[in-house]
């Protein structure tokens, strides 16, 4: 009589069955050429040529053949441009054709894109306020937690040809501050009328002075804007000059008082003694 396994024996004699079964399979043999007997290279994969689809321009790109003086893209983007009020609607689909019908409409210009819009030849600069000739100059403020600092940043716009606007920005960042600048300054945007210095130049040839004497005034600033002959170019500091050119003007002579080393305040002096020029002001 043959004894009986136990249920360990069994357990055993099972493993070492499944053990001689893997060692008995065949290895897998690498794949030979009949007539050399030599590996097969790898098949190489065909390259494909790079493909000449073009990919579609960001927002950056497009609107990067517009920039300011310092190389930054300009902040507008006309080409994404939604418009939030009802007179940007009109703008867009071509309701007004100038700004002067816009004001003599007395409508008031709350987005920026309607002024890029209608004047596409809008040229930006960004004046020297700080200390050094710097772009910019640093504002504090005192808080619970301790200071705040900010920069800020005077900007103006012009075309050259009667229209030029000024503006001031601040933010924790440059690029946030030259960015509210430039938007203020299109808001706040106005028309000068030239004229001319001289009583022996025709009428025809009086468009590189101004008219008459203006005064403008902020804060302590005082400016006076009078009349020169052609030839004379522009008597007056930096400040003052970049503005005035903006709008078109080439000659002209000032007399200021006051603080005149601080150049926001000069700044808003030009501007507003520019403002007086308008056809509004005159009326």
């Amino acid at each position: 009589m043959s004894e009986e396994k136990t249920p360990a024996e069994k357990k055993v004699e099972i493993k070492t069955e499944k053990k001689s079964e893997e060692t008995k399979a065949p290895a897998k043999k690498e794949s030979t050429t009949p007539s050399t007997g030599k590996k097969e290279a790898p098949a190489k994969k065909e390259s494909t040529p790079p493909s000449t689809e073009e990919k579609p321009k960001t927002s950056a790109q497009t609107s990067g053949n517009r920039r300011s003086k310092f190389g930054r893209p300009s902040t507008i983007d006309l080409e994404n441009w939604k418009p939030k009020t009802e007179l940007g609607r009109e703008v867009l689909a071509g309701n007004y054709e100038s700004l002067d019908s816009i004001w003599d409409n007395a409508k008031v210009i709350r987005e920026p894109e309607i002024v890029d819009f209608l004047l596409p030849g809008l040229e930006e600069r960004i004046l020297k306020i700080g200390k050094g000739q710097r772009p910019f100059k640093w504002v504090q403020r005192m808080t619970d937690s301790g200071r705040r600092s900010k920069y800020f940043v005077a900007a103006a716009v012009g075309d050259k040809n009667g229209y030029v606007g000024f503006g001031i920005g601040r933010a924790k960042d440059f690029g946030g501050a030259i960015s509210q600048a430039m938007r203020r300054a299109r808001l706040n945007l106005t028309k000068v009328e030239f004229g001319s210095g001289s009583w022996d130049e025709a009428s025809s040839e009086g468009k590189h002075s101004i008219p008459y004497k203006v005064t403008g005034k902020c804060s302590s600033v005082s400016l006076d804007l009078l009349p020169a002959p052609k030839g004379t170019g522009l008597v007056a500091n930096k400040i003052s000059s970049d503005l005035i050119s903006l709008a078109g003007i080439s000659d002209l002579w000032t007399k200021s008082r006051g603080h005149t080393k601080t150049r926001v305040n000069m700044a808003a002096a030009t501007f507003n003694a520019l403002k007086k020029l308008s056809k509004d002001n005159n009326d």
